[in-house]
């Protein structure tokens, strides 16, 4: 947060800086002599226009990302919830059956790794719906046909869910490379702009004081 905030800050102090340096007349006379005319400063200023727009991108694509994981995680939380339970009614009507627990993969404890839980669940329920020896003793704990089909339904969902959160954060990380890019691009630019601006408003304390408090803010 605290990093957004700073680049925020630099953003409108950049913003600012430029439009000074369009807008005063004597600014833009004092510093026209040491090399920076429109045409320098227009360099400059698509520089800051295209920071702008790549670091709007970043905020587009970091918000898609955090929206992504968010319908990933209740999505697949839900399935984990259900399975859960239903996992257990299994393991007590298959308790002594070792072979069964074996095959559908509910011997000893419940794993924690996302891709591991997510295999479990879906050799569990196939397992059960491609043997109706299996389903029938689990109907009387409302494990149904119906109700497996909707589990791997749900699987299915939370399975497209989690690759378009991997997408999105692939397009939110590639967006903060491009953005933070851009700002050491025009970070290079404004430096030297600054260095020189120093010499040029030597005699000019108050203008340079605005410019130096752009930069260094």
């Amino acid at each position: 947060m605290a990093k957004n905030v700073s680049e925020k800050n630099l953003l409108q102090n950049y913003g600012v800086l430029f439009y000074n340096v369009v807008k005063d007349t004597e600014l833009s006379r004092e510093l026209e002599e040491y090399g920076y005319d429109a045409a320098e400063v227009a360099n400059g200023k698509a520089l800051y226009d295209n920071l702008v727009q790549l670091y709007d991108d970043n905020v587009k694509e970091t918000a898609e990302e955090i929206t992504a994981y968010k319908k990933f995680t209740d999505l697949f939380d839900a399935l984990l919830n259900t399975y859960t339970t239903d996992r257990k009614k299994a393991k007590i009507i298959f308790k002594e059956k070792p072979e069964v627990l074996t095959n559908l993969k509910i011997k000893g404890i419940q794993p924690r790794r996302n891709a591991v839980v997510l295999d479990s669940i879906k050799i569990f329920y196939q397992t059960i719906q491609n043997n109706t020896d299996l389903l029938q003793p689990l109907q009387r704990l409302k494990i149904t046909t119906t109700h497996v089909q909707n589990q791997l339904d749900q699987l299915q969902a939370v399975e497209r869910a989690y690759a378009d959160y991997i997408q999105e954060k692939g397009e939110s990380q590639q967006a903060t490379k491009n953005k933070d890019l851009a700002f050491k691009t025009l970070e290079k630019w404004i430096r030297e702009f600054y260095a020189i601006a120093k010499i040029a408003l030597e005699d000019k304390p108050q203008l340079l004081e605005g410019v130096a408090k752009l930069v260094r803010s």
